[in-house]
């Protein structure tokens, strides 16, 4: 019984270990100073979300100007998603 139950963390630790090494949905330091080139992100073969600022990122600051692009989708109300592109 305490043999089975060996087997199943060790199954669970490696799976944990491969979903959380996949290299292609996790951001790395280059995706931050890259991201504005396309040619980075066709190379990176992801999901890229253009977002702007909306009128309340605005509210809070005036300096919050521009579009960017990320891997996340809409996360919070202060930046909307305008633009996709798929490699």
């Amino acid at each position: 019984m305490i043999e089975d139950n060996k087997n199943t963390e060790k199954q669970c630790d490696i799976h944990v270990v491969s979903s959380s090494t996949d290299v292609k949905k996790k951001p790395i330091w280059t995706d931050y100073y890259l991201n504005k080139y396309k040619w980075y992100r066709k190379k990176r073969k992801c999901t890229w979300y253009k977002h702007e600022f909306t009128k309340e990122a605005l509210e809070l600051s005036i300096t919050f100007v521009g579009t960017w692009w990320a891997l996340y989708d809409n996360i919070n109300r202060y930046s909307k998603v305008v633009d996709k592109e798929q490699w």
